[in-house]
């Protein structure tokens, strides 16, 4: 018989059917503020952390990820990211995919804060067994023409809902849990357009249902290139 959950999954999810999903917490900020109708794309690969360590094979796993994003206005981008694992549990393909806001405040010529909500959901094979929202403050500097930094804190949320007929649930917990996320990230501008990121993501997550908690990075190199007009 088909056991249905539909899990809340931050950017953390706290169990699934599977023995455990994987997320993508970076942020990935374009190297300059997108103006309407520009496009950003970014390709990297990053360590993925595992939504339930203690039923995998490390606290995060190898992965690719790409994300598109585009510029509605001088304030306001939109942009969908996908992430898949390079290591995976019976040879189903653990992916994922979110949709985020960039909404941006220029404090100054060289400074900005974004506002960063996300929605994602995770996959173990064809199949959705997570869904999750997770909300991220960054400020952003750019100190030289071709080098900028950024930092930031958010939190996550994760709520997994079971089956009643699952016979994997052997203890009366609440599934639920929490992670707090900060992002750490340097950008360098090799090209007028063309960009090199390093983002480093320190989790702490406390999950209630496998009753662990404790700190991971998730670190990320991803590549940069920005379209459309000035």
């Amino acid at each position: 018989m088909k056991t249905y959950t539909i899990c809340l999954l931050s950017v953390f999810v706290l169990q699934s059917c599977s023995r455990s999903l994987v997320y993508s917490p970076a942020v990935s900020l374009p190297f300059r503020p997108l103006s309407e109708n520009q496009i950003d794309l970014q390709g990297s690969a990053e360590l993925l952390p595992e939504t339930r360590p203690s039923h995998s094979e490390g606290l995060a796993a190898p992965g690719i990820s790409g994300q598109l994003t585009y510029g509605f206005s001088d304030r306001l981008a939109i942009g969908l990211r996908g992430w898949a694992a390079t290591r995976n549990w019976n040879s189903n393909l653990r992916t994922g995919y979110s949709l985020h806001a960039q909404y941006r405040w220029q404090r100054a010529s060289n400074q900005s804060l974004y506002l960063i909500p996300r929605v994602g959901m995770a996959l173990n094979g064809n199949w959705i067994e997570g869904l999750g929202l997770s909300h991220s403050i960054i400020w952003k500097h750019q100190p030289l023409e071709k080098l900028s930094y950024y930092f930031g804190f958010g939190a996550a949320f994760g709520h997994t809902a079971f089956n009643g007929q699952d016979i994997r649930i052997t203890v009366n917990r609440n599934p639920m849990g929490f992670a707090g996320l900060a992002h750490l990230g340097i950008q360098w501008a090799f090209a007028e357009k063309a960009y090199l990121n390093l983002e480093a993501n320190p989790i702490l997550f406390f999950n209630t249902y496998d009753q662990e908690n404790g700190l991971l990075l998730s670190p990320q190199l991803s590549i940069g290139y920005t379209l459309g007009p000035h």
